[in-house]
């Protein structure tokens, strides 16, 4: 084996190990996110809900006067 050979191969593998590194660290990254964005929108969306609720209440006593 020559040593260009030996050194492209070597290359080669470490190319291979840092871009599997790097796509299992954004594939955890999004997952992490995804699970944040989507437990953030669920309290928003029961904040909102809450909201509601006491906007409704409210109105209903200023309209009974």
């Amino acid at each position: 084996m020559s040593s260009f050979q030996l050194s492209f191969s070597i290359v080669g593998k470490l190319t291979t190990e840092t871009s599997t590194k790097w796509q299992s660290f954004w594939a955890s990254s999004l997952a992490e996110l995804d699970s944040l964005l989507w437990h953030s929108s669920w309290s928003m969306a029961a904040r909102n809900c809450d909201n509601g609720t006491k906007l409704s209440k409210a109105s209903e006593v200023t309209s009974r006067g």
